[in-house]
């Protein structure tokens, strides 16, 4: 399998990212998301936005080259149910 380079977007806004199983999260509620969006439209700087559940934690552990797109990405969403400790 070849080996991808993904450019990490501009990071904008005050936040905190956690790593999960390798993949970043950023830690934030919806209004704070969408206030995060709104930022990067007004400032016109490209995003992707990507909301990563189990699945994906699963899928990036058995593809590097997703993990390395998931985590280049300028907002990155936990989707699904809470976990609970």
């Amino acid at each position: 399998m070849n080996s991808i380079t993904a450019r990490q977007e501009e990071l904008i806004g005050d936040r905190n990212r956690i790593h999960i199983m390798g993949t970043q999260i950023d830690v934030l509620t919806v209004s704070q998301t969408v206030n995060l969006v709104e930022q990067y439209v007004q400032l016109k700087i490209p995003l992707h936005l990507i909301g990563v559940n189990a699945d994906k934690l699963n899928a990036n552990k058995k593809n590097p080259s997703l993990e390395k797109i998931v985590n280049s990405c300028g907002i990155i969403n936990a989707d699904g149910l809470k976990v609970e400790s």
